[in-house]
């Protein structure tokens, strides 16, 4: 059985196939978030297999009860728009990191883009990092093509030993067959949830840059900068967090904003142990 549906576009032309998965790596939902923005209202041109590919104990259909009438049951999906921009078409997968079969999604991931004609692939997200809300979200780029790594963003330094994510796994089989595959991640501050809107522009703008296309931002910008102001007035009324923060910025100007392979390291387990007991941000970021 099939773990996906196309609906073929005979006229996409050396198409991009981009991709963020929610869970890990999505830290304050930049990747999902900037791929939504992203994806629009284009149509859905692939849907895969959810009953295949999620374990529903941990990726728990969503039910509204309105005055204990169920009015809705929401499932976990993961679909790839179709969406046009500055003569590029774009494919864009966003929904839910699969819990399943991950080596059965990668081929199956790997023979829609043959088929489609994917010319490139790009995995986009977000890591949770040491650095401050205050300063321009750093990125770091990876690939398996040491070829590919992007020499305009700063890559991860010395040995790396993380959890895998699925967009890893994509990215290996998928440069494993032919296509040339590569991911950026903005690093955002650990302390901050999401979605945390100067990550999503700074992903954006990078894709823009290296697709060659304008991407507009509609709101963002203004949602980034009330962001920030909500951010700023936290931080000013909580001087345990305020110097946490200053200390980072510190750091920033001593050339230290990119930590190193250990430090995202430890980053990322400590991010995965506060997604597994429902702890972690000292405050959000909403607003």
């Amino acid at each position: 059985m099939s773990l996906y549906t196309y609906r073929h576009q005979a006229d996409l032309g050396s198409p991009v196939l981009i991709a963020s998965l929610q869970g890990w790596v999505d830290a304050a939902g930049v990747g999902s978030a900037a791929a939504e923005h992203l994806a629009g209202d284009g149509p859905i041109v692939a849907e895969f297999d959810g009953d295949q590919l999620f374990d529903y104990r941990s990726s728990r259909p969503v039910v509204d009860f309105i005055d204990g009438h169920l009015r809705s049951l929401e499932w976990p999906d993961l679909v790839v728009h179709h969406r046009r921009l500055g003569g590029r078409d774009l494919l864009i997968m966003r929904g839910t990191e699969p819990d399943l079969q991950w080596r059965a999604f990668a081929a199956a991931v790997s023979e829609f883009a043959l088929i489609a004609g994917v010319t490139e692939f790009i995995a986009i997200g977000s890591v949770p990092a040491p650095v401050p809300h205050t300063v321009p979200t750093p990125m770091i780029t990876t690939s398996p093509d040491p070829d590919l790594l992007d020499p305009l963003v700063r890559r991860p330094e010395g040995l790396l030993r993380v959890p895998a994510a699925a967009l890893t796994v994509l990215s290996h089989r998928l440069s494993s067959d032919g296509i040339p595959a590569r991911g950026y991640w903005a690093q955002v501050p650990q302390y901050v949830s999401g979605p945390f809107h100067q990550g999503v522009i700074v992903l954006l703008e990078r894709l823009a840059d290296r697709l060659g296309i304008s991407i507009p931002l509609d709101s963002l910008p203004e949602e980034a900068l009330q962001q920030r102001e909500h951010l700023d007035g936290i931080v000013a009324g909580r001087p345990e967090i305020q110097k946490v923060v200053e200390k980072l910025e510190e750091l920033v100007e001593e050339g230290d904003s990119i930590p190193t392979a250990d430090e995202i390291g430890s980053q990322v387990e400590q991010y995965l142990r506060d997604s597994s007991d429902g702890s972690g941000d000292p405050f959000g970021s909403e607003g």
